[in-house]
């Protein structure tokens, strides 16, 4: 569902990039693409991504980067691997690198139309 989407993308993209959930807004959906951005935490400008779902996996792609070579899906090898699993506004979050290494975490995250 879009409500499903938002959440996972929200906790997805706060999980990627070291965020909390409230520091990532939704600015909108184009189908199965959700549209998000944060509070840079360098320069305090902002960071802006796209999510979708694939089953379980979370893809995402950075938005208004620079160097064309970054304008992709973050799906290809030597990517990380973003899995989820969804239990009501509980979204745990599964990151597998590309060293094999595994990072998890569980966050709760309220259906909210604005992303606040």
């Amino acid at each position: 569902t879009p409500a499903n989407l938002r959440r996972v993308c929200r906790a997805g993209l706060a999980a990627i990039h070291g965020q909390g959930v409230a520091d990532i807004q939704i600015d909108g959906l184009e189908g199965p693409v959700v549209n998000a951005s944060w509070r840079a935490p360098v320069d305090g400008g902002r960071r802006m991504a796209q999510c979708r779902i694939d089953d379980d996996l979370i893809t995402w792609k950075p938005v208004g980067v620079t160097i064309p070579e970054q304008d992709r899906w973050m799906n290809q090898a030597g990517d990380p691997v973003t899995r989820f699993v969804l239990d009501g506004e509980r979204v745990e979050i599964t990151q597998t690198l590309p060293d094999g290494a595994v990072d998890q975490i569980a966050l709760v995250v309220s259906d909210d139309q604005r992303g606040n």
